[in-house]
């Protein structure tokens, strides 16, 4: 039990530094690009443009594709746990294929801002629909399973809803309206999308400390299989504590054996003394 709770312990204390680590590249890239656009001229407005459209900045594409490598390694490390925390196939599966969708997006870049878009910025645009969609589904459904502790649920579904509502907001700037490049119209679309990403690493970050703290939670182990605490489990409240395992021998010890009879003690016949003398 010692090495089990050890093993947990080591996975959730990984599992946050990880994550953190891999917000953190794509913060520095999302850094690098808006300096780089600043010294670069008026063209790149960060109200106005997306990070996609950094792309056209000399040597975009490279940090627009590890910022993406990054966040994608981040999604696959949380599948692998909340696999291992007992999540849903569904939610697995989201989380896996967020990661694909971000490695997709960069891949496939977006076209630079006044061009008309091609085959690859559509498969850039539709993977971006995929990515900003995807996420707070996954994590709203991820905590309403076993696979977190009650403690963090209602956080961090507050925090899912709040990513898809900006997500829901983001696309919507694309629905009032697009220019000839197929560019949506809305004046502060750029805005828009930095707070979705922000909230989208947020969420990361989030989720990332929620699978941690269940798979750290120390495993209750009471006359069945091992269950952790955060999670509610049958093992305290069925047979576990019912059943013989705590009520019979398993409490008391085995039981002291029967005393052997003892046969009752019969008094020995006192010898009557032999007469040596002489009748007188």
């Amino acid at each position: 039990m010692d090495r089990m709770l050890q093993r947990g312990k080591v996975k959730g204390s990984g599992l946050v530094p990880v994550v953190a680590s891999a917000v953190a590249v794509a913060v520095w890239g999302i850094g690098v690009l808006h300096v780089a656009g600043l010294l670069h001229g008026a063209p790149f407005d960060p109200l106005h443009l997306t990070l996609s459209d950094y792309v056209g900045l000399p040597g975009g594409y490279l940090v627009l594709g590890i910022a993406a490598g990054a966040l994608a390694l981040a999604a696959t490390v949380l599948a692998v746990a909340a696999a291992r925390a007992g999540a849903s196939r569904v939610v697995v599966a989201l989380l896996a294929s967020w990661a694909v969708a971000m490695v997709v997006a960069g891949i496939f870049p977006t076209n630079p801002p006044g061009t008309p878009p091609d085959v690859v910025a559509a498969v850039h645009r539709y993977a971006g629909v995929w990515l900003f969609t995807v996420l707070p589904i996954a994590v709203v459904l991820l905590a309403r399973s076993p696979a977190v502790a009650a403690a963090a649920r209602r956080s961090l579904t507050l925090q899912s809803l709040a990513a898809g509502v900006a997500s829901a907001g983001f696309l919507a700037c694309h629905v009032i309206g697009t220019d000839p490049s197929g560019a949506p119209t809305f004046p502060l679309l750029g805005g828009v999308e930095r707070l979705l990403y922000l909230s989208l690493l947020v969420l990361l970050l989030t989720t990332a400390r929620a699978l941690a703290r269940s798979a750290a939670a120390p495993a209750v182990v009471v006359g069945g299989p091992a269950v952790p605490s955060g999670l509610p489990g049958a093992a305290l409240t069925g047979a576990a504590l019912t059943g013989s395992a705590l009520t019979g021998s398993a409490l008391t010890g085995p039981a002291a054996p029967a005393p052997l009879p003892v046969p009752p003690r019969t008094p020995l016949p006192h010898p009557t003394p032999a007469f040596t003398g002489s009748p007188s």
